[in-house]
């Protein structure tokens, strides 16, 4: 059941920059606590200027997007943000985390809604109750993941042939991660284009899909809407898909960093 002002939360999130919100929260977080800094690849940038920072506040910005698109719908929200906990545990993040990048993050919402007069006390509380919400699930389940590092075994692991030492179907390590780490940074230069118009391409890619199988179009909200192409729904949904494998995408750049 959700237990905040949600309406309000999402009303007031297009009046953000998100571009520059999200480089201000974290630069804002470092200052919060400086060991933080630390557990980032470009710890040794310049923030201001830093690529890397810049991609990682995009990824926080469409975490935060697509939080509010699925926030009315526990069953989707829930699973949703226990996974991205598990998924930082092994990053070393630890509980505290959250709660200084949620302080960070209500604050410099504030200040910049309150440069365009929309920030009131009612909108303050949405956005405090909104993260307390979402801190209440990360937490937990970063906890979980810390605790109990088994169970995130096996996640990632690429199938290794029996018999084989230090082969994986057929390449050595050190081939297969040249490999990997090549693949990710043309993934990472080239996932640009896309992320510029998340919306666009995501609709383009569910239009093919139904081209490829119509009967799917059955299982979305949106599968009376005509024309497809303009279906607001579709929309919506293509650009949580985008940005959700935005995300997946970022995360590549661990691998760059190996």
């Amino acid at each position: 059941m959700v237990n905040f002002n949600l309406e309000l939360c999402a009303e007031t999130w297009k009046h953000l920059e998100i571009d520059k919100l999200g480089v201000q929260v974290y630069i804002r977080m470092f200052q919060m606590d400086p060991n933080m800094r630390q557990l980032f690849s470009f710890k040794d940038d310049v923030l201001e200027e830093s690529m890397g920072l810049k991609r990682h506040s995009g990824i926080l910005m469409r975490t935060i997007e697509t939080s509010l698109a699925s926030a009315e719908n526990m069953e989707k929200f829930v699973p949703y943000l226990t996974s991205l906990a598990q998924r930082h545990a092994q990053y070393g993040l630890r509980p505290g985390y959250f709660n200084t990048l949620g302080k960070s993050l209500i604050l410099t919402i504030e200040e910049s809604l309150e440069s365009k007069n929309k920030c009131t006390d009612e909108v303050k509380q949405a956005w405090e109750s909104f993260w307390s919400t979402m801190e209440s699930i990360l937490t937990p389940a970063l906890l979980h993941a810390i605790n109990k590092p088994e169970t995130m075994k096996g996640m990632y692991a690429a199938p290794v042939r029996s018999g084989s030492k230090g082969h994986v179907l057929g390449k050595s390590n050190d081939t297969r991660k040249k490999s990997t780490t090549q693949g990710a940074e043309i993934v990472l230069e080239t996932w640009g284009i896309i992320e510029k118009d998340c919306d666009h391409y995501g609709a383009q890619v569910f239009l093919h899909f139904f081209k490829l199988r119509p009967d799917q179009l059955q299982l979305f909200s949106f599968k009376d809407e005509s024309p497809l192409e303009e279906s607001p729904g579709l929309k919506r949904h293509a650009g949580i898909f985008i940005r959700t494998l935005g995300q997946a995408v970022a995360g590549l750049e661990n691998l760059t960093s190996m």
